[in-house]
């Protein structure tokens, strides 16, 4: 069971070595955690440490909110303490619509600040969405402030028949640059997104969630950092 205090449920996993007080990975670990950073309060809210509820729909022009986590994850040129992948699950527990672009996952850069819903042009944003035609973020070069998604055959297996209980794995291979989509608890990723390297000014990267309607509540769970 979670820590009420916390939200974190002892499930949660370390890496054997990251397991003693103040290592790397604990540290980090300890971090997964929502952060109220840059988020409007009205939009989303931050049930416990690792829940998070979307308080408002709006329209095309502000459609709910996103929310990133607290934990600053390297890059493969700012990577001090050798992590060399981190996993998360994003858990939707309640969506008013779940075949959706306004529900994302992935994660954003140190260089985002204006946390409005992946749709209407999250900065940086590289992650997917439960829509089952395949539609995802890959950093919205055009900076659209509407449908700022593009749309990838290469992810509809992944949110196939999406609904309550699916669950949406993400691991980042930190040398690789590279997020790995996994569906539920399988073991095999269903979709891999490349990260750029070369933009100036991204130090980290955050995992972030997009939520899309009122009353949307998603979950972080089963952290692993290696």
């Amino acid at each position: 069971m979670p820590d009420p205090s916390t939200g974190i449920s002892s499930s949660t996993l370390i890496s054997r070595g990251a397991a003693r007080f103040g290592s790397p990975a604990a540290v980090m670990a300890a971090r997964m955690v929502f952060d109220s950073f840059g988020v409007d309060a009205s939009r989303m809210r931050i049930i416990n440490a690792r829940e998070v509820k979307c308080l408002e729909t709006g329209n095309w022009s502000a459609y709910g909110g996103s929310i990133r986590l607290k934990c600053a994850l390297p890059t493969a040129k700012n990577n001090a303490q050798g992590i060399t992948s981190v996993f998360w699950q994003c858990i939707p527990t309640h969506l008013e619509d779940w075949d959706t672009s306004l529900v994302s996952f992935g994660v954003v850069s140190n260089r985002t600040s204006e946390f409005v819903n992946a749709y209407n042009g999250l900065k940086d944003a590289y992650g997917v969405s439960t829509h089952s035609v395949g539609c995802g973020y890959k950093g919205n070069p055009q900076n659209l402030r509407e449908w700022a998604y593009v749309k990838d055959n290469g992810m509809r297996a992944l949110v196939a028949s999406f609904a309550k209980g699916s669950k949406i794995g993400i691991e980042y291979i930190v040398g690789e640059s590279k997020l790995k989509f996994y569906r539920d608890d399988e073991t095999e990723p269903k979709y891999t997104m490349k990260l750029p390297t070369d933009i100036a000014g991204i130090a980290h990267w955050y995992p972030y969630v997009s939520l899309g309607d009122k009353g949307d509540v998603c979950q972080i769970g089963s952290v692993r950092i290696e």
